[in-house]
């Protein structure tokens, strides 16, 4: 129906082009320019500036991932951008021209191919109003697929539309379901010779539903039969205002904003673990805030339509009919009672398709365990691991200066400290832009360091660092996987020596490894590529082949951005600790997230120091 446009009043049953507000439009040269139009935001789209403003929004999202699902992520926004063009420019084109949206618009361009182009072929257009859910057949309230309504009543429902669009005295113009095809299947029945050229299927000209009406029982039900959020409670639902389309378009790109900006902030910050799930906290509520904006632009100009669309010709062929066909072909819209259809048939189908909370349960805990469940099922295979911050709260700096400061006396660890700390931020920056150039670029400092020396202080750091400052609930959950008969594998930036003696945990340990010179020192150079962003995915792909093992079976574990790849290669991704792009992306495509502490008393010095030697002992030095 909505292809007669945004007018008031009257809309009858007769094709736009023979009404008194034709343009004059050719479909055929619409279409040609909105093909045209594709080409030209499929060129724009990759222009360097355009591509680097892709790059950049990607790194931003994901961080240090690699540039494998950099690049992935970056075409993902390529793409999505030129259809957001589309969009864009199909709706703008449609507002110009009087149409709701481009929906309504090419519909009423397809109305004039048809007529256009049928030739002998006798043809009958049946015009729907908005299609909801099945007043009788095949049974009340049956529905494939969430229509218009439903995306919007939900969102209501669960408080995320505070405000929405409409002339409270205005007309939603509803149809449902079944009404609609028992009236095709009539005017087909009528034949060419007495089937309507149009025929619309419409409720508001002669058995209107206010839009009032409609938010007043949605309300009332809502309010009786409330949702549940993820703790458990109620979810009480706003008093609408019907306040303009403007005024809520304004709230929510003002809204989106402000939350924009403030994920921004937060991702700046080295927020990790239970810290981190703010950030995660304001991207889903920033895409609540998209949605609705996104609704609003959809719907809004349908809640404040004014138009009354005229269904002559479908009583026309309702009065054609005998009583046996009446009651088989049910189309009359002058049955419809609208406070039952609302609370008994539409609203109740509406929730259970929907599948949201309608009891106090706590989700968020039972879906933890259940996943947890899952990750330690014996079925699974492999358990991969991260060290850093998933298993023990320390890093390479720490384990470095550990060992750098052994040989070194007050005075000269003093002057290490001060300069240690000043150099963070960089270091920090460093390893946020690409982990590997990290490692590389930090492991030099262990250039002439002597390998005998370096290995014997590693064996003392194990039980003074190392596991003082492990996870119990992350070691405890190794043991776990070994206990069920899984494989358990180890894959860590951290240089080998620094991690030998945790090898009774695993069955095999991946590290980082440097060179060693004739002499017995270390280069300060890698022998390999560290392994860090997409090479763990290949290094555990690689392990899983030569062992007979699938990687859907797999769980892994791991705390940031960078470890993305290792966590979308297997069945079964683990976010433990996580900073915050990886609890966005975690929380986004619902991951077990762990959040494991260090035990009670442990040690939390800012930078850790190794026991003072004697001066026999420090003869050797390397920092």
């Amino acid at each position: 129906c909505y292809v007669a446009g945004n007018r008031r009043g009257s809309a009858p049953e007769q094709l736009v082009s023979e009404g008194p507000f034709d343009l004059g439009l050719d479909w055929r040269k619409e279409v040609a320019a909105a093909r045209r139009l594709r080409g030209d935001s499929e060129a724009a789209s990759r222009k360097p500036p355009q591509l680097a403003a892709f790059a950049k929004a990607a790194r931003t999202e994901l961080g240090a991932a690699g540039a494998p699902a950099l690049s992935a992520k970056t075409e993902q926004l390529r793409v999505r951008w030129v259809r957001d063009q589309l969009v864009e420019a199909g709706r703008s084109r449609a507002a110009s021209l009087g149409w709701p949206d481009a929906y309504a618009y090419t519909k009423a361009l397809g109305e004039q191919a048809l007529t256009d182009s049928r030739g002998d072929v006798p043809v009958s257009i049946v015009r729907p109003s908005i299609i909801e859910s099945a007043y009788a057949e095949p049974r009340p309230g049956w529905i494939r697929g969430f229509r218009m309504a439903e995306p919007v009543i939900i969102s209501y429902a669960r408080g995320l539309l505070r405000e929405f669009p409409g002339v409270p005295e205005g007309t939603v113009d509803v149809i449902p379901v079944d009404m609609v095809v028992a009236a095709i299947i009539a005017v087909a029945g009528a034949g060419p010779e007495r089937a309507p050229a149009i025929t619309q299927v419409a409720s508001g000209g002669i058995n209107p539903l206010k839009y009032r009406t409609l938010v007043d029982n949605v309300s009332t039900w809502f309010g009786a039969h409330p949702l549940y959020d993820a703790k458990g409670q109620p979810i009480m639902v706003p008093e609408w205002r019907f306040p303009g389309r403007g005024r809520v378009e304004r709230q929510l790109r003002r809204a989106k904003t402000v939350i924009t900006k403030s994920e921004r902030v937060l991702q700046s910050l080295p927020l990790r673990g239970r810290q981190a799930e703010l950030s995660a906290t304001l991207e889903t509520r920033r895409r609540e805030v998209e949605r609705a904006l996104e609704y609003v632009e959809l719907y809004g100009l349908y809640t404040e339509c004014e138009a009354i669309y005229q269904v002559d010709n479908l009583l026309a062929v309702w009065d054609d009919l005998d009583d046996a066909d009446r009651e088989a072909f049910a189309f009359d819209p002058r049955v419809i009672d609208w406070q039952h259809y609302i609370t008994e048939i539409h609203l109740p189908s509406i929730i259970q398709h929907a599948r949201v909370k309608t009891a106090p349960t706590k989700t968020t805990t039972d879906r933890t365990k259940r996943l947890r469940t899952q990750v330690l099922d014996p079925a699974r295979h492999v358990a991969a691991f991260d060290l850093e911050n998933t298993l023990i709260a320390s890093n390479v700096v720490e384990s470095y200066s550990w060992l750098a400061t052994r040989r070194l006396n007050r005075p000269e660890r003093i002057r290490y400290v001060a300069k240690t700390l000043t150099e963070i931020p960089s270091l920090l920056r460093l390893d946020r832009a690409d982990r590997t150039d990290f490692l590389r670029h930090f492991y030099r400092r262990y250039e002439d360091a002597p390998v005998e020396q370096i290995e014997r202080d590693a064996a003392e750091m194990l039980t003074q660092l190392i596991v003082t400052k492990g996870f119990p609930d992350g070691l405890r959950r190794v043991r776990d996987h070994r206990a069920l008969g899984h494989r358990t594998v180890l894959i860590t930036g951290a240089l080998d020596f620094a991690v030998a003696g945790l090898r009774p945990l695993f069955d095999e340990i991946f590290a980082a490894e440097m060179t060693v010179r004739p002499d017995g020192t270390y280069s300060g150079e890698m022998r390999t590529v560290p392994p860090t962003g997409e090479t763990r995915a290949q290094i555990l792909a690689e392990y899983c082949a030569a062992e007979g093992f699938q990687m859907d079976e797999c769980v892994a574990y791991a705390d940031a951005s960078s470890d993305l790849p290792l966590l979308e290669a297997v069945g079964f991704p683990v976010a433990v600790n996580p900073e915050t792009r990886l609890a966005a992306v975690a929380r986004k495509r619902g991951w077990l997230v762990e959040h494991w502490d260090r035990a009670s008393g442990a040690p939390r010095s800012l930078l850790p120091i190794g026991p003072l030697l004697t001066e026999r002992e420090r003869n050797r030095r390397f920092s």
